[in-house]
């Protein structure tokens, strides 16, 4: 999540201020609670407010920037970044690009079906790396 932030924060700014104006945004992400993240927030927001006016009402106007923060730690990493999600979507253009035809609209709902199967079967063997904290947070 914050890698699309952070890349529509830079499209914000000029190229000599990117990798400053990156390396700010992060440090919001780094934080350990959601009062020191709201804090970094305003300061970056205060930082490049002056200099870059669109910035600054972005990191205004996003309201849930900052909600994984409700998150345990150990959670966190999962849910920082849609990775998982990116990829699942490049498997199903990779598989429906070899077949560029479908008889029926029945026929491609049936292949993605197959699709959905087999990726949940993988993702049934997956482990996930803080699963006692996430047992407990619920």
């Amino acid at each position: 999540m914050f890698r699309h932030l952070l890349r529509n924060a830079c499209s914000k700014v000029g190229v000599s201020d990117r990798s400053e104006v990156a390396e700010d945004f992060m440090d919001v992400a780094k934080r350990k609670d959601m009062v020191p993240g709201e804090a970094a927030l305003a300061a970056f927001a205060a930082k490049w407010r002056a200099k870059y006016p669109k910035l600054g009402l972005w990191s205004e106007k996003a309201e849930n920037m900052l909600t994984f923060y409700e998150f345990p730690e150990g959670l966190r990493g999962l849910i920082y970044t849609n990775n998982r999600i990116e990829s699942f979507n490049k498997q199903i253009k990779r598989t429906l690009k070899k077949q560029i035809q479908f008889v029926t609209e029945e026929a491609l709902e049936k292949r993605l079906v197959s699709i959905f199967l087999h990726y949940n079967e993988g993702i049934g063997k997956r482990k996930a790396r803080c699963w006692r904290e996430i047992v407990a947070y619920y």
